[in-house]
C-alpha cells in the first residue's frame, strides 16, 4: 500500500485497524515512516501492552496496520508537543487509543514555549469542526452522514461532484456508496480522494467536478 510518493522526515502518524479503520495508535517520527513501521518488529512487540496485543493480534491474521501520515513538520523542533497534543486530540473526539502514555517522551529539539501550545492545541481543537478533518479521521468510525437537502444545497454551489475508481469508470455520488460497493473503510475511501494513499488493494480514486 502506497501512502505518500515522498516520505517526510518528521511526523505524527497513525496505525490504523486495516478490519474496521478505527485508530489505534498516535506515535512521533525523526525517521519517516522507518518508526511506524517498526512497531511490528519481534523486538518491540516483547513489551505486555495493549498496542502489541493489538498488533499481535493483526499479524495472527496474516494483518499489518495500515499507517496513515497526520501531520508532517519541516524540523524536530515541537515534536513533542505535537505528539502530546494529538494524542489528547483524537482521544477527546472519541478514538480508542492504545498508546500507554500521553506522548511526548524523548527530547526532540526544543521546547515549546507556552504561547505556541496554546496556539498549536487551538488549531487541533479546532479542526473538530471542519468537514475536511472529520471527513478524514472521524469517518474511521461512523463516517459523515448529510441529510438529502444539505447534500443538493452543496452539490448545487459547487457543481456536481461524483467520485470515480480510476480502473474500472466506476462512479459513486457519495464516499459512504463507494466503501459499501468497494467494501472497504470509508476513512480510505477519504485518504484516497485526498491523495494520503494512492491506492488501497488496488483501489484508486478521484474526484471528478463537472458544473
Amino acid at each position: 500500500m502506497i501512502i505518500k510518493q515522498e516520505e517526510p522526515r518528521f511526523l505524527i502518524y497513525g496505525l490504523f485497524d486495516p478490519r474496521d479503520g478505527e485508530l489505534r495508535y498516535v506515535g512521533k517520527s525523526t525517521n519517516g515512516l522507518a518508526r511506524p513501521r517498526g512497531h511490528t518488529a519481534p523486538s518491540k512487540l516483547r513489551p505486555r501492552t495493549r498496542k502489541n496485543n493489538w498488533l499481535k493480534s493483526l499479524l495472527s491474521k496474516g494483518l499489518r496496520p495500515d499507517i496513515v501520515v497526520l501531520e508532517e513538520l519541516s524540523g524536530p523542533e515541537g515534536l513533542d508537543d505535537l505528539e502530546k497534543l494529538a494524542i489528547a486530540h483524537y482521544r477527546s473526539i472519541g478514538f480508542e487509543l492504545y498508546n500507554s502514555t500521553e506522548g511526548g517522551e524523548g527530547s526532540f529539539g526544543r521546547t515549546q514555549g507556552a504561547e505556541e501550545r496554546v496556539k498549536k492545541s487551538e488549531a487541533l481543537r479546532g479542526r473538530k469542526q471542519t468537514a475536511e478533518h472529520r471527513k478524514k479521521v472521524s469517518a474511521a468510525r461512523k463516517g459523515m452522514i448529510f441529510s438529502a437537502s444539505h447534500v443538493a444545497s452543496l452539490r448545487k454551489a459547487k457543481g456536481s461532484k461524483t467520485i470515480l475508481e480510476i480502473s474500472s469508470g466506476r462512479r459513486f455520488e457519495t464516499q459512504k456508496e463507494a466503501a459499501d460497493f468497494l467494501r472497504i473503510p470509508q476513512a480510505y475511501v477519504n485518504y484516497l480522494l485526498r491523495g494520503k494513499m494512492h491506492e488501497y488493494r488496488g483501489i484508486s480514486l478521484k474526484h471528478e467536478v463537472s458544473q
